[in-house]
């Protein structure tokens, strides 16, 4: 992807001999008459961190192997930049051999995948309500999923919760029943509104070609029906691209300033003149820096024994997550057992 975004600055310019030959094809130097050396392209120097990339392709790959997974991706990014550290794709496809390769094995899934992310958004409507000062941490909502306040509301599996539960735990446990009820009540405006500030059904602009603009229905143009104003709130008829939502998460982890990822550090000439710098650049902020400290100390639940994701605790360091669990859909319908798992 880079090799063709940048190949003009890459191949640098072909050099020009003009002479005589002899008979057997042979230059014969002292007739030539035009000399030019070529001059060799550009040096683009990225900000992968080869460790971590190394890191990235082993884990993921023995993720797939482990799990019996189809496809997937992985991408680490410094939030405080934007500076891609790491991204890996699989399946993959060994480049000497690209005219074998499918191509699905040539899709980039970290910005080519379209897809409907699940409770990972739920982070996302909840910052956005408790930004409003829609709702607190501890804002209480009933479990109960016959409400007839609500319109069919999606439904928790076989947990089984107390009758009431704050939005702070309803982070932690997953609880579509009451982030759905957050989502319904906050509004499909405003909704749509903030996950537009995340950066959700448009491009990232990150360097590379093939990267997909998700999809996120405008509610000011059609009208988001009943069911779905709770389903867009926890994760469905919505859809994303893995970039996206490391961008949204992105702006949590840096105090609600999202910043642009970017992949090229900076371009070297031959001679040693660098003729380009990536400056860090801001997007935009998606919420208060008092509020993505609040979501940040919220998503520490989750990495807990009381959490959604408690392998990923690690003995040592803070880790603030997010769990999604998305069915697949099939022909129209979502599918028993298919399944696309992200954690961010």
């Amino acid at each position: 992807g880079l090799e063709q975004r940048f190949n003009r600055e890459l191949t640098g310019m072909p050099g020009t001999i003009q002479g005589m030959r002899d008979a057997r094809g042979r230059e014969l130097y002292d007739k030539r008459k035009i000399s030019i050396d070529p001059i060799p392209g550009a040096d683009l120097y990225l900000t992968v961190d080869h460790n971590i990339q190394s890191k990235a392709e082993e884990s993921l790959k023995w993720g797939l192997a482990e799990y019996g997974a189809g496809s997937g991706w992985c991408i680490v990014m410094d939030s405080r930049t934007g500076a891609i550290l790491a991204m890996a794709s699989q399946p993959d496809f060994e480049p000497l051999n690209f005219g074998r390769a499918t191509d699905a094995a040539k899709m980039n899934r970290a910005i080519g995948m379209v897809y409907e992310p699940g409770s990972v958004m739920k982070v996302i409507t909840a910052s956005a309500a408790i930004d409003a000062g829609f709702v607190r941490p501890d804002s209480v909502y009933r479990t109960n999923r016959d409400d007839p306040n609500y319109y069919k509301l999606p439904g928790d599996g076989s947990h089984k919760w107390e009758p009431t539960m704050t939005v702070r735990d309803a982070i932690v446990h997953s609880s579509n029943i009451v982030i759905g009820k957050l989502g319904y009540d906050f509004g499909p405006l405003r909704l749509h509104d903030a996950m537009k500030r995340f950066g959700f059904g448009e491009k990232t602009g990150i360097e590379l070609p093939g990267e997909q603009y998700g999809i996120l229905p405008n509610p000011r143009k059609r009208m988001w029906d009943k069911a779905s104003q709770s389903r867009a709130a926890i994760g469905q008829f919505v859809a994303v691209t893995p970039i996206q939502l490391l961008s949204a998460y992105q702006s949590i982890a840096n105090d609600g300033i999202r910043m642009k990822p970017y992949l090229v550090d900076r371009i070297v000439e031959p001679d040693g003149t660098t003729v380009y710098r990536h400056s860090p650049e801001p997007l935009g902020r998606t919420v208060s820096a008092k509020t993505a400290r609040t979501m940040r100390e919220v998503m520490l639940g989750v990495a807990s024994p009381q959490g959604t994701a408690r392998r990923a605790a690690i003995r040592g360091y803070s880790v603030a997550g997010k769990t999604g669990t998305a069915q697949k859909a099939l022909h129209g319908r979502y599918q028993d057992g298919l399944y696309r798992a992200t954690f961010c």
